[in-house]
């Protein structure tokens, strides 16, 4: 099979498909589902490379707008990431768009094909073990029609971790996350305590503070935000500007509380049923 080279993020991933309703669901970085249409291929077997497919992409336009004068054109250059929710929409065959997925976080590669669609005839288990899954389509489907089942992927335990300012409400977020068909829900855990306090530096104006935070006021925590300023000695300016003496600024800083929490996501299998 060929391959042609696209982008990856540097971190972690979001949901690009805009025919799917999530809010752009943030993607782990090697994981999600990966979305190659026909239109892609068709563009990019000819450009199998980035600077071949960038350098066709700009003399496209090029003659567009000499042909047409200023207009506005997009061509994608690389598949689309999706969330498990679009994947199901599109109705992808889950484990190869996954290990499509998969290998392109790994080496920017994707495969010069259509994303593999779900057989018509296909049927979807999920239970919280692969045979359990099995034993739930063997008795919704008598076995004479089972033509092949796939596994599309184990029981998964994953890891959600959320804050806030407020201890409640940084519990109630944690617990958002876990999805309604987790299983195995473990109790929520504290993860960071919440943290507050006060600090004062020297500075000319407010905004240095703001800007150089992490320099001026190095014992504060990376993650914490300030949410007071007080100017305790104001700044002088002597001589026209040519002798400057900082002010005493009070600064109030606050680090808010990160909660754990884990769960077990269902196996899933996939039956494809013979035609009657």
């Amino acid at each position: 099979m060929q391959y042609f080279e696209s982008d990856v993020p540097q971190g972690n991933g979001l949901c690009s498909d805009d025919g799917c309703p999530c809010p752009e669901v943030r993607i782990p970085r090697g994981s999600g589902y990966l979305y190659v249409n026909q239109e892609l291929v068709d563009f990019r077997k000819n450009y199998l490379t980035l600077v071949e497919a960038r350098r066709a992409m700009s003399q496209s336009h090029q003659n567009i707008s000499a042909n047409l004068g200023a207009v506005t054109t997009f061509y994608r250059l690389g598949p689309i990431l999706v969330c498990e929710q679009g994947a199901k929409l599109r109705n992808l065959n889950l484990k190869i768009a996954a290990e499509d997925a998969k290998k392109w976080w790994g080496n920017g590669l994707v495969p010069l094909r259509p994303t593999p669609t779900k057989n018509a005839n296909a049927r979807t288990f999920a239970a919280h073990s692969i045979e359990e899954a099995k034993s739930l389509a063997k008795s919704d489907i008598s076995e004479d029609r089972i033509e092949s089942i796939e596994v599309i992927k184990d029981v998964e335990r994953k890891i959600e971790v959320e804050g806030h300012s407020e201890v409640e409400t940084s519990i109630k977020f944690v617990k958002n996350k876990v999805p309604q068909e987790a299983f195995d829900v473990s109790p929520v855990e504290i993860y960071r305590e919440g943290n507050e306090g006060v600090v004062e530096v020297e500075a000319m104006i407010e905004s240095d503070i703001r800007v150089n935070q992490r320099k001026l006021i190095p014992e504060i925590n990376r993650e914490a935000y300030i949410t007071k300023i007080e100017c305790v000695i104001e700044p002088k300016i002597f001589l026209f500007g040519l002798i400057k003496v900082k002010g005493t600024w009070r600064v109030y800083w606050k680090l808010g509380f990160l909660h754990k929490i884990s769960y077990n996501m269902p196996a899933v299998i996939e039956v494809c049923v013979k035609s009657q």
